[in-house]
């Protein structure tokens, strides 16, 4: 349980969240109001200072600085001073180390999240790195200084990401009212709100903060549950903000969460707030006023206030925190990419809607480097992550260049990326030209940046050049690197960004010949195109083309497999081929759920482990669908009604078409039957569904095998063959020996109705097949010939059906008596030796059997 602080800067906080209807917010300038009064000291009065909600990430190390010196801007030449830092979590790991002038120290040895609320004021005095000591009083200097408090939380992860963004999750949010708890399942809202699947293996942290909220509301999470409980203190009416965190013990991943909540008096339902608001772009390092009005609806036509704004690594807040009018708010970064931003109005009559906005940030074109002309070629410039995004440049990671103020993140992207992204331009660089290239200074002469190696084309080989030393070396088969092209005469170019592989969606390809200074259309010029792909499946229109007056040729190409396809043309008044690649991805309106495993290996009674379900979901062509929906239900559970799914009843596939849900049976008795049915609604509105039977607990071989009976008169086939995958055999030698001698030592129940001892999986496969009065027969395959026959059968007397049933194990008669389908209860048995001279192969059979119906058992490793 965790309550939110009460300290004497709590009304002075950056956002405040006690916000009663008919009080406007307060200035954000903490204490002093940013304002001096008029017997301060002359020095002081023209400042004032902002800091920054921020967020910082580490790898593993004995301890990590937090460096909040370009998270707090003050203006009229002053510096500032950091005058305390306090931890919002209840757990010693996050308690800081050591202060500083600009910055505070934590130990960063494992996986963890940490927040905490840090306290700045102004100051004329130059940066310095001597320490203060943490919990000392400010220097007398500062007394009446303007102030400021901010946010700030730091993950420790096992390595760093390839970005921030994959560490911090989207704002959600949630309603309840005036003294009412309110239960949020965190998993389904991030997922509802945000489209974001949390991986099942990150568990939700047990430790919250409450960074605003000046009294006394609590926030609990159930990490089992995957659920944070809030109850708002008494009186509260406004925004909560909830700072929650998942790990992932096995990989030291760390996710970062915020969840805000309106607490409101009564419903009213008054205003609402756009989904998926995406603001223009906007520049680094500028102060953008961005107006909200256009997303919001008064339903009842009363005013309305933007009460609250927030982004971590970002300067938000109110444009007029006083206008009871206001739907504006002022937004500054230094940091490229995609921000988030949450906010919260109210019509100060008891309704509250919350939004998200995302803003993305760059940096502004042409400021740092350009494109370079040497000998008679264009060189494109190398991209920065924002950049690469605006010119359809396609990256998988980056590489930070503190060479240039600020920092710069340049793109690098994989081979594909790069060969596709340049044959939209001309092609890769030849190793001589970018030999030139790094002769002539690349950093020294264009500013170019020289931290990582650039993409080159070797004789058809691809390589990379260090642009520090110029040495030339091998590409890492799944390296990434910095891209520039040579603009050429021969182009290519394709329409779509992703076409999807169903043989009738086609992906339009064109070439485009110039020539000349002045890029003149070269005309009936003939191309050869070829086309590549693993499958063989990529099917092209047409193969040889021919310019029109424009220069210009097309082509389309279709497939139905799943794939990266190469498409490249050849003319022959060029060296050089122009290729690009088609990204072919499984068509999402045929999808379905094609297979559903599981792995209950281990289960015993108060084992309270998670177990797998894996449900595969593949298109009409089988291809594997990537992020799909699945929803698992709980349709019957025999006994207790125990078998819960903690991480919720939903998953999303990943890039092989399997999605992965966890599964806990906290049943009493030592066996189970779970049903569960499991659905995927596909982009044309197609249900697909498939019924699961789970068999808990009873005996299992040393090494756990499942089994399946085939259909009747299947008995010649091999089990690959009947199950349709070479995982599926028949029982070896030892294996039924291992199953005999736990028959007839072991006590195992082969009634026939509902089960109630010490059940194996041949027993269960029996049972689930037997479904009419005809019974099961089922055979083994062993030493080279059908020697151990399992039959289970009701016995009919006279035309009528009587309580018993006939099991026959290597040549063996067993009587059992027959329990009703739901209660019964079967663990009589005796020993009946009359057999028939009728065989099958080298087994005979009871004369009740039929010689010629029989099932195969067929087994493949759990």
């Amino acid at each position: 349980m965790l309550k939110s602080r009460d300290n004497q800067n709590r009304d002075n906080r950056k956002h405040p969240y006690a916000l009663i209807a008919a009080i406007a917010l307060a200035g954000c300038n903490g204490e002093g109001d940013k304002k001096t009064d008029n017997g301060s000291p002359d020095y002081m009065v023209p400042a004032s200072i902002s800091a920054q909600n921020a967020t910082f990430i580490t790898d593993y190390q004995d301890s990590y600085v937090v460096d909040l010196s370009d998270k707090v801007s003050v203006d009229g030449g002053k510096s500032f001073t950091l005058l305390e830092v306090t931890s919002l979590n209840n757990v010693s790991e996050c308690q800081p180390l050591e202060t500083m002038t600009h910055s505070f120290t934590i130990a960063a040895r494992n996986a963890k999240s940490c927040d905490y609320e840090y306290k700045v004021a102004v100051t004329n005095a130059s940066v310095k790195s001597a320490s203060i000591v943490r919990d000392a009083l400010a220097p007398i200097g500062l007394m009446g200084a303007p102030t400021d408090v901010a946010i700030t939380r730091v993950a420790v992860m096992s390595e760093m990401p390839v970005s921030s963004l994959e560490v911090t999750l989207p704002a959600v949010s949630a309603v309840t009212f005036e003294e009412q708890l309110v239960e949020v399942d965190i998993r389904d809202l991030l997922l509802a709100q945000a489209g974001i699947m949390v991986p099942f293996n990150f568990t939700l942290s047990e430790e919250l903060s409450l960074p605003y909220n000046p009294g006394y509301s609590t926030a609990e999470a159930d990490p089992l549950r995957n659920t944070i409980i809030y109850t708002p203190f008494s009186g509260f009416e406004g925004i909560e903000r909830i700072l929650f965190s998942y790990k992932n013990d096995d990989t030291g991943e760390v996710l970062l969460g915020t969840l805000d909540i309106a607490v409101t008096t009564e419903a009213n339902d008054g205003l609402f707030v756009e989904d998926d608001i995406i603001y223009s772009k906007v520049f680094t390092n500028q102060i953008v006023t961005i107006d909200i009005a256009p997303y919001i609806t008064s339903y009842d036509g009363d005013d309305y206030q933007l009460i609250h704004v927030d982004s971590f690594n970002a300067a938000t807040e109110p444009f007029d925190p006083d206008d009871l009018s206001n739907k504006q708010f002022t937004f500054e970064t230094s940091q490229v990419g995609n921000h988030y931003v949450s906010f919260a109005v109210t019509d100060n009559n008891g309704a509250y809607a919350l939004g998200l906005m995302e803003v993305p940030v760059t940096t502004p074109d042409g400021l740092l480097w350009d494109d370079v002309y040497i000998n008679n070629t264009w060189y494109t410039k190398p991209l920065t992550t924002s950049q690469a995004t605006g010119d359809s440049l396609l990256y998988s990671s980056f590489v930070s260049d503190s060479s240039y103020n600020p920092t710069v993140d340049i793109a690098l992207s994989s081979l594909e990326q790069a060969v596709s992204y340049c044959g939209t331009k001309g092609q890769l660089p030849l190793r001589e030209q970018m030999t030139t290239l790094f002769e002539k200074g690349l950093k020294d002469s264009y500013n170019w940046p020289t931290t990582g190696s650039y993409w080159l084309n070797d004789n058809g080989v691809y390589k990379v050049m260090d642009m520090e030393t110029g040495v030339v070396n091998t590409a890492s088969s799944e390296g990434n690197y910095i891209t520039s092209c040579i603009i050429n005469d021969f182009t290519v170019s394709k329409a779509e960004e992703e076409t999807v592989a169903n043989g009738i969606s086609k992906s339009v390809v064109s070439f485009k010949l110039v020539s000349g200074p002045m890029g003149q259309p070269v005309e009936g010029e003939s191309i050869a195109v070829t086309v590549e792909s693993a499958s063989g499946n990529a099917i092209a229109d047409n193969t040889s083309l021919v310019t029109g007056s424009e220069g210009n040729a097309s082509l389309t190409v279709s497939s139905i497999t799943s794939e990266t396809v190469e498409v490249c043309g050849s003319t022959p008044s060029k060296v050089e081929n122009a290729c690009t690649y088609i990204w072919f991805v499984a068509d999402k309106a045929t999808a379905k759920i094609t297979d559903v495993e599981s792995n209950i290996a281990g289960w015993e009674v108060g084992n309270e482990k998670q177990y797998p379900v894996y449900i595969t979901v593949s298109d009409a062509n089988g291809n594997p669908v990537k992020d799909a929906i699945v929803n698992v239900e709980v349709i019957e559970d025999d006994f207790d009604n125990a078998l819960v799914f903690p991480f919720g009843g939903s998953a999303k596939t990943n890039e092989s078409g399997l999605a992965e849900l966890f599964m806990r049976n906290d049943e009493t008795n030592a066996y189970d039957r779970s049903y569960i049915r499991l659905s995927h609604v596909n982009t044309d509105f197609i249900l697909s569904e498939e019924f699961k039977v789970i068999n808990w607990g009873g005996w299992q071989w040393q090494t756990p095998l499942e089994v399946k009976l085939s259909p009747r008169n299947d008995r010649t086939r091999e089990c690959s063959e009947l199950m349709g995958s070479d995982e599926w055999r028949y029982l070896t030698d030892a294996e039924v020996s291992e199953y005999l001698d736990a028959v007839q030592n072991g006590g195992l129940d082969f009634s026939y109705g509902e089960m109630k001892g010490t059940y194996s999986p041949i027993s269960l496969a029996i049972v689930e097949k037997s479904q009419s009065s005809e019974g099961v027969h089922a055979r083994s395959y062993a030493g080279g010939a059908f020697e151990n026959v399992f039959t289970i059968r009701p016995i009919f007397e006279n035309g009528s059906f009587i309580e018993y049933v006939r099991l026959t194990i290597n040549q063996e008669e067993w009587l059992a008596e027959k329990g009703e389908r739901v209660g019964g209860v079967g663990n009589a048995y005796r020993n009946v030796t009359e057999m028939s001279t009728s065989s099958v192969g080298t087994n005979r059979m009871p004369k009740t059997a039929a010689a010629n119906i029989s099932e195969t058992i067929c087994v493949r490793p759990l």
